[in-house]
């Protein structure tokens, strides 16, 4: 991770003639993209040799479009990355429980990129608190949201899949075989959203 006006070095292999990489903020909000797309983990540190051509639809792998650039026959290669350069996410979402009891939801967003479904979850919500800051990058996303003790409170005709049993982030969900132990196709209701910040109540 580089820290803002800082920079980060690595190491060139003897026999590389360029570089390919994928930047975003923190929060998710900034990407800076190219068009080859390989596959990434979200959430641990990693390194995939066969990135463009792997399956990424295990759990927590996500794929992102890459930039690819010469590498001087210095040796030498540095890249900016400016704000004006970045792509924004359309919305920033909060979901707030307006309930009287906790409920538990699955949060699913179209990717746009690659015409398919990330699906995330799960989220435990108490009676009266929120989820803040959910990047969005579509005009709707998907909810399938379910009551302690395991009812379902909203569900839809848009099919997916998730883990039942545990946290999880699935990239292709409406495209994977969905065969694991806790695998589970489930409806998700559409919800359209504004762009900027949004703020959802759940009944």
């Amino acid at each position: 991770m580089a820290q803002p006006g800082k920079c980060f070095e690595a190491n060139r292999q003897k026999e590389a003639d360029e570089v390919l990489f994928f930047a975003n903020s923190p929060s998710g909000l900034r990407k800076w993209s190219g068009d080859i797309p390989m596959c990434t983990n979200d959430f641990d540190g990693y390194s995939h040799p066969d990135a463009k051509v792997m399956s990424c639809a295990a759990n927590n792998l996500k794929l992102q479009k890459f930039t690819k650039e010469r590498i001087p026959s210095s040796g030498e290669y540095i890249h900016h990355f400016k704000l004006a350069d970045a792509h924004e996410a359309r919305a920033v979402v909060e979901l707030c429980n307006k309930s009287s009891e906790e409920i538990s939801f699955v949060l699913g967003m179209k990717d746009e990129d690659f015409e398919q479904v990330i699906s995330r979850g799960w989220y435990m919500i108490k009676a009266g608190d929120c989820v803040k800051d959910q990047v969005v990058d579509s005009e709707s996303i998907l909810l399938h949201i379910e009551k302690s003790d395991r009812s379902v409170l909203l569900q839809g005709d848009y099919q997916a899949c998730i883990d039942d049993e545990k946290a999880f982030q699935y990239s292709q969900a409406t495209k994977m075989a969905c065969t694991g132990e806790n695998d589970k196709k489930v409806g998700f209701a559409e919800v359209a959203i504004d762009a900027g910040k949004v703020r959802l109540d759940i009944p």
